[in-house]
């Protein structure tokens, strides 16, 4: 269901001529959050509530579309290729997530290693610790099978929603089409009145949203 997401993701900006190669940071960006969120909860007590799950998802949909909204306005604004920017993003993200998690849990000041937290444990050992989901996601009185695990239905209920949704925008849509008017040829939306950078815009947002829903559903089910 993750990569069905991130297939997604990668389609829509397709559609418009556009290549989101940042997937991946955005997919890390979003999963970041989520596990921070899930991580404020989890100090407070052993199971993270739905209202958490619930914020988490919206969170990292828009943390996702935020990382790809910086590619979208460094092309449509400055005309820096999205591969070139997407790549480095990548990069930036996941150093970036590397220096919360690793670095700076036991950064050297003055000869002694000092931790992120005041309360004495890093944001590492806390990220990777085990967690314990709602009832809705692994129900106790029919076990942990993928059939009887509510969450999956959810997201794969999800997951064929916004494929018709997207579907339908793309197929039966003025706003579609100028989607597809962008992909197939430039000059021509630019000649019709087209918005080339309003739109690109709109469109690395909502892939980079789908990517966010993408790393939530990858990182909470790790």
């Amino acid at each position: 269901i993750a990569y069905l997401f991130a297939s997604l993701a990668v389609a829509i900006c397709f559609k418009a001529g556009l290549f989101n190669i940042g997937i991946s940071g955005q997919m890390m960006g979003a999963g970041f959050t989520t596990l921070l969120i899930f991580r404020s909860e989890l100090l407070t007590q052993s199971e993270i509530g739905a209202g958490s799950i619930v914020l988490a998802f919206f969170v990292a949909m828009f943390i996702g579309a935020l990382i790809a909204l910086i590619a979208g306005f460094l092309k449509s604004t400055f005309g820096i290729n999205e591969v070139v920017s997407t790549i480095m993003l990548n990069w930036v993200i996941f150093f970036l997530i590397k220096f919360f998690v690793q670095d700076l849990a036991t950064w050297n000041i003055n000869g002694q290693a000092k931790e992120f937290l005041a309360s004495g444990d890093s944001l590492a050992s806390n990220l990777s610790i085990g967690y314990i989901m709602p009832s809705f996601f692994y129900p106790q009185n029919v076990g942990h099978s993928w059939y009887a695990n509510y969450w999956n239905w959810v997201i794969i209920s999800l997951g064929i929603f916004i494929v018709v949704f997207i579907w339908f925008i793309l197929s039966k849509t003025s706003f579609g089409y100028k989607i597809k008017m962008i992909g197939l040829n430039k000059d021509a939306s630019e000649y019709s009145g087209t918005n080339q950078k309003s739109l690109t815009l709109i469109v690395m947002a909502m892939s980079g949203a789908l990517s966010g829903i993408a790393g939530f559903i990858w990182y909470t089910g790790q």
